[in-house]
């Protein structure tokens, strides 16, 4: 897929995901949530760092992008 927002990033679902998480501990505000989320960034990165390592994973390279 290299059409609409996969040309741009290649997981947008993890991405959307994980502002969604921070953005629901921010307003509940409750420390297991900070802390879940500390425990499951790193394997989460790992993990996309294996899936993809020739494509922006969550954050474009603006720079490095023709649109066409």
């Amino acid at each position: 897929m290299q059409d609409g927002i996969y040309r741009m990033i290649r997981h947008p679902r993890y991405l959307s995901a994980g502002v969604g998480v921070v953005a629901n501990a921010l307003f509940i505000n409750y420390a297991g949530l900070y802390i879940l989320i500390l425990l499951l960034v790193p394997p989460g990165h790992m993990m996309l760092v294996f899936e993809e390592r020739e494509v922006p994973r969550l954050i474009p390279h603006w720079r490095k992008t023709r649109w066409e």
